[in-house]
């Protein structure tokens, strides 16, 4: 998988960029643990939610994050707000935490942050509907794509 090819190239990275969705946050984890020199979490590359795709799209609160993924103790969260950007929907039935604007409004002030990181070599963890706007192309699941911002 991931982890092994990263493993077998010898790759470090200076930090991972990941989303608050459990599936972002536990693939950081497993692929870039103890290769990365650290984690930072932000919703802004988290994909606009549907609310038809209900469970997949539905976020957590940081509190319950930290509380049942533990492996995220040390992890920098202080770029994801609740009640800014980090909201708790109510009006679809399905609830849970969301982005409250659509990624397209938000991905040329995502890249302006990534380019502002004191680091060189930064991983994105992230959702495939984001990637595919922010890169004009379709990523494949798992792709690693390098590229300068």
């Amino acid at each position: 998988g991931l982890r092994a090819q990263l493993e077998a190239e010898k790759r470090t990275f200076d930090v991972v960029v990941t989303t608050p969705m459990s599936r972002a946050l536990e693939t950081a984890h497993i692929a870039f643990s103890g290769i990365a020199g650290g984690f930072i979490v932000t919703p802004e590359e988290t994909e606009t939610a549907k609310p038809e795709l209900g469970a997949p799209q539905k976020g957590r609160s940081l509190a319950e994050i930290r509380s049942e993924l533990l492996f995220t103790a040390d992890w920098d969260f202080s770029p994801t707000v609740e009640g800014a950007n980090w909201n708790l929907r109510v009006d679809d039935g399905v609830g849970g935490f969301v982005h409250p604007q659509p990624v397209e409004e938000r991905l040329e002030t995502f890249k302006i942050w990534l380019r502002s990181l004191p680091y060189e070599k930064i991983v994105v963890v992230g959702h495939s509907g984001v990637f595919d706007k922010l890169l004009g192309r379709n990523m494949s699941n798992c792709e690693i794509i390098s590229m300068e911002i």
